[in-house]
């Protein structure tokens, strides 16, 4: 996970896109990092990580939690992607 998402930064941070491009995904990024989104995704993230610790000593769902740290770490990662990494143009 965390190759992909260097992976990604430097993308990012290396390719030239042209104007029009870096507007039309901008636009689409945008619904990500409004209040609206952030806060309950937050908020969900938080809870995941809860169920995980709190199901730590169940040895029967040990895969289940690991897949799910997994999952939430990547959320984690491309939230911050899309909010701190602009696109270059």
């Amino acid at each position: 996970m965390l190759v992909l998402a260097a992976w990604n930064i430097a993308l990012k941070l290396t390719i030239k896109f042209p104007p029009e491009v870096v507007s039309r995904m901008q636009n689409q990024a945008q619904s990500f990092t409004r209040a609206g989104f952030l806060v309950p995704f937050d908020i969900g993230i938080a809870v995941g990580f809860y169920l995980i610790y709190a199901t730590r000593k169940i040895d029967r769902y040990y895969w289940v939690r690991a897949v799910a740290y997994g999952m939430l770490l990547g959320a984690i990662c491309g939230q911050l992607i899309v909010v701190f990494v602009p696109f270059r143009t």
